[in-house]
This record gives structure tokens, C-alpha cells and sequence, in this order.
């Protein structure tokens, strides 16, 4: 059996090393296992969007509305240590929404630990960086994410009005969808939701 472009071994009841399995059946059955786990994680996250303003108006009202989630999640190691940040964060969360403030690598944690079982999750990183790592350093099982909103700076590439890249950022977008995770960007929801590689033609 050919491995996954993702690491689909069950990395949580078989060590990484061991991967020379001598009972198909019994590989099958922790496979089964390990995936089921997996497609649990990916459906609490709702919506992973990649967004510089963290939460704002188009975040707080259209968004978590129109997916009906019920916990935000910013994950960035700046505004963690940062309690204007976080007042400011608070104040822009819908009320009858939770709100989690934490560093990138608890935010995986938590949520890899079972945290948010019970709540359906809006994860936003502030760059492209950011959801990298989540997704293929940490090991945060997602789908698909959504770069929404990275302003122009000296460098940047424009990918589209709402979305500005350094060359670099290209680059990592384009190893999340090698490992088999959808890109797409959006601004708002009815923003078609093709993959961002459609941009990146005319670059």
C-alpha cells in the first residue's frame, strides 16, 4: 500500500518509524482508526482563513454567520502577548460568540487535544507563514483554507484586490496544495471559491 501525500500512518497508535506493517488487516484497522480521527478535527474547523486584520467586520458579521460557528480562534503569537490586541479582538467578536486568543502552537494543541469538540470553529492566522506551519509543521488537519485578506507591501505580488504576496508566501501556498490541501481566496463568501492557483496564471 502506497502511502498518502499526507502522513496517514496512525502517527497516534504507531510510532512514525514503524512502518513495516506484517498484518494487512490489523494496518487497515488503525488506518481506519487514524483517519476517523482526522476527519473529526477537519469538521469542527468550519472556516480557516488567513486574514492580517484578524477579526473585523466582514469575520464577525458574514462569516461566522453564514457557517454558523460558534467559537473564534485566532492563533498568532504577537497577539497573544498583547492585551490591547486581545481587548480590541474582544470587542470585534460577535457576543453570543467564544472567543480563544492563542499562541499558534496551543491553538493547534488545543484543538488536536479535543478542546473544541463540542463548538464549530473559525480558525484564523494572520499570514500565510502562520497557516504553514499549522497545517504542515504542527500537523493541523484541514481541508481547505482561505487566504481573505493580505494588504500590499514593497515586494508583494498582487493575486488579486484583497490578496498581496511576497514570493515566499507563493511559494508555501503552493506546498499546502501539494500536500493535498485546497487553497482558496476569498473576501467574502460569495466569492467563488476556486482555488487561489487560478490567480497565480496571470502572475
Amino acid at each position: 500500500m502506497e502511502p498518502c501525500k499526507k502522513d496517514f500512518y496512525p502517527r497516534l497508535l504507531v510510532p512514525r518509524s514503524q512502518n513495516n506493517y506484517t498484518n494487512a488487516q490489523t494496518y487497515e484497522i488503525l488506518l481506519t482508526i487514524h483517519i476517523s480521527f482526522d476527519q473529526e478535527v477537519r469538521d469542527l474547523i468550519k472556516h480557516f482563513r488567513v486574514d492580517e486584520r484578524l477579526i473585523h467586520g466582514q469575520v464577525a458579521t458574514v462569516w461566522v454567520n453564514q457557517l454558523g460557528c460558534d467559537r473564534i480562534i485566532v492563533a498568532n503569537d504577537q497577539a497573544v502577548k498583547d492585551e490591547m490586541t486581545i481587548t480590541a479582538l474582544k470587542i470585534a467578536c460577535p457576543t453570543a460568540v467564544k472567543l480563544s486568543v492563542l499562541s499558534l502552537g496551543k491553538a493547534v494543541q488545543n484543538v488536536k487535544d479535543g478542546k473544541y469538540d463540542n463548538d464549530k470553529v473559525f480558525f484564523i492566522t494572520k499570514d500565510v507563514t502562520d497557516a504553514k506551519k499549522a497545517i504542515i509543521d504542527l500537523g493541523l488537519e484541514v481541508e481547505s483554507i482561505n487566504v481573505g485578506n493580505a494588504s500590499f507591501k514593497d515586494g508583494k505580488k498582487k493575486i488579486k484586490k484583497s490578496v498581496n504576496l511576497f514570493d515566499e508566501e507563493i511559494a508555501m501556498v503552493n506546498e499546502m496544495i501539494a500536500y493535498g490541501v485546497k487553497v482558496t481566496a476569498q473576501m467574502l463568501p460569495n466569492e467563488s471559491d476556486a482555488s487561489i492557483e487560478m490567480f497565480f496564471k496571470d502572475l
